[in-house]
């Protein structure tokens, strides 16, 4: 067998056919499975290793045959006979702790055992071997937990040893989502960045929403504007709340006449209420400060009318109070605010101005 010779099957079988109850049977399972575990023929070596008597095998093959069989289970995907053998030789201190603790600990993190499975990945994390292999499984664990302190506690342990970490772009990815969750934009904006750097496939347009609304929210808005302005591209809800945040952006760094644009998509965009709402609001104001009052004008109206509650109703009626003064509609002008309820200084100024100037055009 060790040569490699193909009748070392044949011959093994023999004995054991020949002598099925001589002590060293087992032994001649033993070999046979652990050749082809070798060979990584999984199913055969799954075959004699069941048939193993393990009382005829010293301390050292047993532990072998064990993980070999579990490792083995693995492979063909029979999970549930895997699980009970890697957990009863993870104890101890031999060769196979720390690679039974980190499939035992795999095992359970798939199977939604996440308890069991943070134990025994964090035995295997001691091992040099298995270091890399377990951060973004941890990191998984606590996000599905819901324990983002911790989550990002151990990654910054992490990323401070500066180890390598098998898939990273997964490791980044939650870690900025912890950190995005906890409203900690800077260290979130960092992680995506880091995500998508290491990624193998494009980011997803929620990820690239979360990069960008975190650079907007650090102030870097000449960034978030650039990547906001390949997501508003579109019909769904990230589009809508893109070409919103966009148009703040582009008020944040003076390009009103590019802010407008973006309001007047997001404003046309039922998806997000709320964001409908702001973009209306914003693309009336916008307007007024461009002197484009013919568009600034219906949609103050509009406004006024479907949000007659918001906070902004105020600032709404003043600006539209002097949009109709400015078109020297003053007869409209009077007319609507005469029926405004509550009038602050600034419109009472404004109604000044235009019923004197209705009054002055009538004497003319």
């Amino acid at each position: 067998m060790n040569l490699f010779n193909p009748d070392a099957e044949p011959l093994y079988k023999q004995f054991i056919s020949k002598y099925p109850y001589h002590a060293k049977a087992s032994l001649a399972h033993f070999d046979l499975a652990t050749f082809y575990y070798n060979g990584k023929k999984y199913e055969k070596a799954i075959q004699y290793f069941e048939k193993v008597n393990h009382e005829n095998l010293n301390e050292e093959q047993q532990l072998d045959a064990n993980f070999k069989l579990a490792y083995s289970y693995l492979n063909v995907k029979a999970f549930d006979k895997a699980v009970p053998l890697f957990n009863k030789i993870k104890g101890g201190k031999h060769k196979y702790t720390y690679a039974a603790s980190y499939y035992a600990g795999y095992l359970e993190f798939r199977n939604g055992e996440y308890d069991a499975a943070l134990a025994d990945l964090k035995k295997a994390e001691e091992n040099e071997s298995y270091k890399p292999l377990v951060p973004y499984m941890i990191v998984n664990i606590y996000y599905k937990k819901g324990e983002l302190d911790q989550l990002i506690a151990y990654a910054g342990t992490v990323t401070s040893s500066k180890q390598d970490i098998q898939n990273a772009d997964e490791f980044y990815l939650l870690t900025g989502e912890a950190y995005f969750r906890k409203e900690e934009y800077l260290k979130a904006e960092e992680n995506f960045s880091k995500y998508i750097r290491t990624a193998k496939v494009k980011a997803n347009p929620e990820i690239q929403y979360r990069l960008s609304y975190s650079q907007f929210k650090n102030g870097q808005y000449e960034d978030a504007a650039e990547n906001f302005k390949v997501l508003a591209i579109g019909n769904d809800s990230i589009s809508q709340a893109s070409a919103y945040y966009l148009g703040v952006s582009y008020l944040q760094t003076g390009k009103k006449d590019f802010a407008v644009t973006a309001f007047d998509q997001a404003r046309k965009s039922n998806q997000n209420k709320d964001i409908q709402k702001e973009a209306l609001f914003n693309y009336g104001k916008v307007n007024f400060d461009l002197e484009r009052y013919t568009q600034a004008i219906p949609a103050l109206k509009e406004f006024l009318k479907t949000y007659p509650t918001s906070t902004h109703v105020p600032e709404a009626t003043e600006i539209l109070s002097e949009s109709l003064l400015k078109t020297k509609d003053y007869s409209d002008a009077i007319s609507y605010i005469e029926g405004i309820k509550s009038r602050s200084l600034r419109i009472n100024a404004t109604y000044q101005i235009v019923t004197f100037f209705e009054r002055y055009r009538a004497v003319e």
